[in-house]
């Protein structure tokens, strides 16, 4: 099974090069669904993969509470 998981990654990194993360996702999910329902069999991936996707969640709420906040400030700056 290792040997088809890392051969699905390397296809998908091939064609998602240079989109976003969520693309990379839903395509390794949905291609490992497919191959569980061909073979009756998972393939098996990193538990690094389940980091970047928190990490990419992190980065998305920290950025609207960075605008928020410049929001704010920019705001009260301006009434001065």
């Amino acid at each position: 099974m290792l040997f088809a998981s890392q051969a699905v990654l390397r296809y998908i990194e091939l064609r998602s090069a240079g989109l976003p993360p969520e693309t990379f996702r839903s395509e390794r999910d949905g291609l490992a669904q497919h191959f569980k329902f061909k073979t009756d069999t998972a393939l098996y991936f990193a538990e690094g993969y389940v980091e970047s996707e928190n990490i990419a969640r992190m980065k998305r709420w920290s950025a609207k509470v960075i605008g928020t906040v410049a929001s704010v400030i920019a705001k009260h700056v301006g009434a001065l």
